[in-house]
């Protein structure tokens, strides 16, 4: 997964085509009304693209998901191929797996879930995690382990770490409530 925050360096050639995956599964609050995720923008056909291409938000003119930015990731991780959206909102957010409400299950699907677990890895490494979202449920991806999100923690704080050898050094989350503005 790519780790670049403000002008994205797309990889040469790969444009989104038929892919439309962004315009179903993300939220796009910018919008009027706003696009609650795993609908599809009233402005997409599906398949061909956004009929308000040449006025379309500034938003989507600016989203590129994760596939268009990362030469890692071949043509199976194409968004319409794969069943779901990877991005990265900000540097300092975890990657999250956008996943089509229609195929549920894509992101445990080879060969992506292997993929996923070692960038896992490396993300609790750094004491961060994978967000997978798909409708309304979510998870956080953990080397050993994929863990619910209860619904109550949604907007939650959490921590990540590695649980002593004692304990077979699983890792694990905690979640805290977030930290009030002042």
């Amino acid at each position: 997964m790519s780790t670049e925050s403000a002008a994205p360096t797309l990889v040469a050639g790969r444009e989104c085509g038929t892919c439309t995956m962004c315009c179903k599964v993300m939220t796009i609050t910018y919008m009027d009304p706003p696009k609650p995720g795993g609908k599809w923008c009233q402005h997409c056909s599906p398949g061909k693209g956004c009929a308000i291409w040449q006025n379309r938000p500034q938003g989507c003119a600016d989203f590129n998901c994760d596939w268009r930015k990362n030469a890692q990731l071949n043509d199976d991780w194409r968004p319409d191929r794969a069943g779901f959206v990877i991005n990265q909102a900000a540097a300092h957010l975890p990657y999250e797996i956008i996943v089509d409400p229609g195929r549920p299950d894509a992101w445990r699907k080879e060969p992506y879930y292997s993929v996923l677990k070692s960038a896992c890895l490396i993300a609790a490494r750094n004491r961060t995690a994978m967000m997978v979202l798909v409708g309304h449920r979510r998870w956080l991806m953990l080397p050993d382990k994929d863990v619910a999100i209860p619904a109550e923690h949604y907007g939650s704080d959490y921590r990540i770490f590695r649980a002593a050898a004692l304990q077979g050094g699983e890792w694990q989350v905690e979640f805290t409530a977030p930290a009030k503005a002042s």
